[in-house]
């Protein structure tokens, strides 16, 4: 909204029109605008690989074509026409890439097949270079612009279609609704508003008669940072995504080996106790046979955190950690959840808090009904426990417990605060707060 305001006052306003002396500007820009548009256009290539969409795969080919129109420009202006001012000959090819992005933006994302093979990828990669190679060739965008002057009709039309498009594409990625892996698109509207905003200037102020830089190079300029800060923010997301499935995937490992292992050797320890117990009616060995059978559970429940806390939303995985928990204990657990956006990677320490709390509900608490309340508040996320158990004075208990300590330091690693609120007799209330 601001761009547009800014644009507005400089077209109604000639003090505040810039027109600074520079052969070159205009050519630099496009190179620029090239660059960024290929790096774009193969980044969302890359991901239509793996998403498939329909999509992607015509924003790819759109950027394509603006890409390599505006790179074979430049470069003909550099090796044949080297005094050439006006750059209306990239602007049948604009239009068309503007067309497929705004074709893009209202198309659903559903999959175009379900895995593109290498030869669709190269194929819409290719697409768009022999396309614009062709025209150029064919010379069917033979545009010209006289030194000085107004720009001819079939310009000024090709500049409003292209205003026009630019638009229509900017106002469809801004309304549609993207994954939060697609971290390019507030950019590329970004950049599709800013182009516009240049054609339209073009369009209200005429071009001077020679070479210099004006608001328009400024708005395309600007629309180039735009569109490669949507690509580094792309890359950004895509470095995310790999750490998140390398934690994935080291979480499925533990999660195997203390199945494998730990949890096979204390199934036989517990076997054999409770065999022992059974023979000798020993108390003791009835209490260590009570313990094994606990610590298998544990074991049990700790391999299903970790399968689950990588694959699960939070409260999804809170509400399986709680059934689990109520059916082995028997206790009633009473849920609040609402939908928490937590990053993977903390996840797990706040389902080993939660795990810790009801423990010490049911084992020291005596608890008979625990209530666990999921949300958000102040743009953080809340999680609280609450027991109707015997309670405890938290003075003489803070410090000392394991279990609270541990609590407490896995609060700190993530950044958040463990508050602890219990009187004798009154239950029990853990909070955790996550900015």
């Amino acid at each position: 909204m601001l761009a547009w305001v800014v644009t507005v006052l400089v077209i109604l306003l000639p003090a505040g029109r810039v027109a600074l002396g520079n052969e070159t500007a205009g050519a630099i820009i496009i190179t620029a605008r090239g660059m960024a548009e290929l790096l774009a256009g193969c980044l969302i290539t890359g991901r239509f690989r793996h998403s498939g969409s329909r999509s992607d795969a015509i924003a790819a080919a759109g950027l394509g074509i603006m890409a390599v129109a505006d790179l074979t420009f430049t470069l003909g202006r550099a090796t044949v026409a080297p005094d050439a001012i006006s750059s209306a000959p990239v602007l049948p090819y604009q239009l068309v890439g503007a067309g497929m992005l705004a074709v893009a933006a209202f198309t659903p994302g559903r999959a175009l097949v379900k895995r593109p093979r290498r030869r669709l990828v190269v194929g819409a990669t290719a697409v768009p270079a022999l396309f614009v190679l062709a025209l150029q060739e064919a010379h069917l965008a033979p545009l010209a612009v006289p030194a000085g002057g107004s720009e001819p009709v079939e310009i000024v039309v090709l500049r409003l279609a292209a205003f026009g498009l630019l638009a229509a594409a900017a106002a469809g990625f801004a309304r549609r609704r993207s994954p939060p892996t697609d971290a390019m698109r507030p950019w590329l509207t970004a950049a599709l508003t800013l182009a516009a905003l240049a054609q339209a200037h073009r369009l209200a102020v005429p071009a001077p008669a020679a070479a210099v830089f004006t608001w328009t190079h400024v708005l395309q300029l600007a629309a180039v940072g735009a569109l490669v800060r949507g690509c580094v923010a792309e890359v950004g997301s895509y470095q995310a995504r790999i750490a998140e499935l390398a934690v994935r995937d080291e979480r499925r490992r533990m999660a195997r080996d203390l199945h494998d292992g730990l949890a096979q050797e204390v199934a036989f320890v517990a076997s054999q106790t409770k065999y022992l117990a059974d023979r000798t009616r020993d108390d003791r060995m009835s209490l260590i046979a009570a313990s094994a059978e606990r610590a298998l559970d544990d074991s049990r429940f700790l391999v299903g955190t970790l399968t689950r806390a990588a694959v699960l939303p939070l409260s999804a995985s809170i509400a399986m950690q709680a059934e689990e928990f109520a059916r082995r204990w028997g206790l009633k657990i009473e849920l609040t959840l609402a939908d928490a956006d937590v990053a993977p990677d903390k996840r797990q320490a706040i389902l080993r808090i939660l795990g810790e709390a009801l423990f010490n509900a049911a084992r020291y608490a005596e608890a008979s009904t625990i209530r666990i309340a999921l949300g958000t508040t102040g743009g953080g996320m809340l999680l609280a426990v609450r027991d109707d158990g015997r309670g405890f004075d938290p003075e003489q208990v803070d410090g000392v417990g394991f279990g609270i300590r541990s609590m407490r330091e896995r609060a700190q690693l993530l950044g958040a605060e463990l508050r602890l609120e219990s009187e004798p007799g009154q239950g029990t209330r853990v909070e955790l707060a996550l900015p």
